[in-house]
């Protein structure tokens, strides 16, 4: 398994667009050293989410209805709101900087702790049939960090927005050496409020091929 968000989903006709409206809306900054536009590779030593277990896991997936298969579109709904607060976009990009830090030092489990049980079951419909039968694959088991060359890379976090009822929206712009894509990538992110923190709840992956 390479260090995928979820599976990429539509719209390679809009990311042109996409990324024009972003650049022009600023980035939400973290890492205090981070200046706007500035490429962060963040520290393997942000992924402190609390990790999922197999037992949580198989459970999750065993009482999930089950995913339905995509229709084909070519399009994908990104929902609007109102510009977040300068704490709400800093809170949410300190998330996005932890799961690309999970991401990129392969720790699978703890990168599923930022997740919600909605975003897991939507995104690895396929580790249900393999958990079902007592198969826990390698690469989600043990963490094994990406080789130098293949990290994932944040170029910014932008057009925060508030949802409603504690949801917030963001764009992610990053690099992913391992796609075979020079170009960015973009995602639209939704988070749910956990305790103190922030859960990712949805993403669309806007494909640039």
């Amino acid at each position: 398994m390479t260090a995928r968000w979820f599976r990429p989903i539509l719209c390679a006709g809009l990311l042109i667009g996409m990324l024009v409206a972003i650049l022009g809306s600023g980035p939400a900054r973290a890492q205090g050293t981070t200046t706007a536009w500035e490429a962060v590779v963040p520290d393997a030593a942000l992924c402190q989410a609390q990790p999922r277990t197999v037992d949580h896991l198989v459970a999750l997936f065993a009482n999930a209805t089950p995913v339905a298969a995509a229709d084909g579109s070519d399009h994908a709904m990104v929902p609007t709101g109102q510009t977040a607060s300068s704490v709400l976009a800093a809170e949410v990009t300190a998330t996005v900087h932890a799961a690309f830090a999970c991401l990129n030092s392969g720790q699978w489990f703890r990168f599923m702790g930022l997740l919600t049980d909605h975003a897991i079951v939507t995104a690895f419909p396929w580790l249900a049939n393999e958990l079902a039968m007592g198969v826990v694959p390698n690469e989600i088991s043990t963490p094994s960090p990406l080789p130098a060359d293949l990290v994932q890379t944040i170029i910014a976090v932008a057009d925060v927005t508030t949802l409603g009822n504690d949801r917030v929206g963001a764009f992610v712009i990053f690099l992913d050496p391992a796609s075979g894509n020079p170009g960015p990538h973009v995602l639209h992110l939704v988070f749910v409020r956990s305790g103190s923190g922030w859960l990712i709840d949805d993403v669309v992956e806007f494909s640039n091929e």
